[in-house]
């Protein structure tokens, strides 16, 4: 349906296709050589392999034999002589760089607020939070299972050598002490084929730690989801002013938004006032007098109170793999 009203909208689909040509074909002569695929049904792949979190194998199978599919790249139901290859799929799709999804997602965001018929479009409120993007990973007990065994395999053969009064096992201590060392460097490292994979500590009772790599989004008080941030080896108070600023560079009528506390630092409560209107960033800790004040004001409570819809967001993206 999003899609469908894309393409059907005429000035929507004149500025997406305006950022396609200019990222996707800069400098495709058509006037000359063979036609290429139409920027439409790159669009269409590209939105359905993100979709479906699919490899290009699925996506090749679907976009060949599903008929509402084929429909919506523009084929007929007996347009059959029309077969996409694999490989011309992987060339064209991989087009759609994570800049250009950007600059489409900000047309997306900005033609959603005309379809629900926004009042106020110059009083943009938002939420951020952060949640982990599992990965594929198994566990890392292994490790640890291996390091307890290569140990009592080392004290096993030095109890035998000196039994025995074979030589060479006196420095046994010393090895598993450098042994230990490897060990720790290696358990920083949780997938060979996922290698970005963290060991996020949630730090919340029943999932205390997770694999995988957090993400910030930052969504509107209707639901869009206009800013986010993959965190690479970043915490949340890191990434607060980024994603606002970022924000606020594409959709000018941005002028509140709320956080949870792992948000908080000093600097981020005073560089955030700096571009917002309000701010609900709770402290950590014992609070000033003029800051509880403003942490029991009408403003707080009434921001706070609508910034735990967040979580609903989230748990669309997890649960779609978005």
């Amino acid at each position: 349906m999003g899609l469908q009203y894309i393409y059907t909208q005429q000035d929507v689909r004149n500025k997406i296709f305006k950022i396609l040509e200019e990222k996707v074909s800069p400098n495709t002569d058509k006037t000359n050589g063979r036609p290429s695929m139409d920027l439409w049904k790159i669009l269409v792949m590209g939105s359905l392999r993100l979709n479906l979190n699919c490899d290009y194998d699925r996506l090749h199978e679907m976009v060949n034999n599903h008929k509402t599919i084929r429909e919506m790249l523009g084929h007929s139901l007996f347009d059959t002589d029309a077969p996409y290859h694999l490989q011309t799929i992987k060339d064209n799709v991989k087009l759609l760089t994570t800049e250009t999804l950007s600059e489409i997602n900000k047309v997306v965001v900005d033609a959603g607020h005309v379809l629900v018929k926004k009042k106020d479009k110059s009083n943009l409120r938002g939420r951020c939070d952060s949640f982990v993007v599992e990965t594929n990973v198994h566990f890392p007990t292994d490790i640890n299972l291996l390091f307890d065994a290569t140990r009592k395999v080392i004290e096993l053969t030095t109890r035998l050598c000196d039994d025995f009064g074979a030589s060479g096992w006196r420095q046994s201590k010393h090895n598993i002490k450098e042994m230990k060392k490897q060990v720790f460097k290696l358990e920083k490292v949780f997938s060979v084929f996922e290698p970005h994979t963290e060991w996020v500590c949630k730090g919340k009772s029943g999932v205390p730690v997770e694999l995988g790599l957090k993400v910030a989004i930052l969504e509107d008080q209707i639901g869009f989801i206009f800013g986010h941030q993959i965190m690479q080896n970043q915490t949340d108070e890191q990434v607060a002013v980024p994603i606002v600023q970022a924000a606020k560079d594409n959709f000018p009528a941005l002028n509140c938004c709320s956080f949870d506390k792992g948000f908080h630092s000093p600097l981020n409560q005073i560089e955030l006032r700096k571009i917002l209107d309000a701010v609900a960033l709770p402290k950590k800790g014992k609070l000033s007098k003029q800051e509880g004040e403003y942490q029991h004001s009408e403003q707080f409570k009434a921001i706070r109170k609508k910034h735990s819809a967040v979580e609903s967001a989230i748990n669309a993206l997890e649960r779609r793999p978005l």
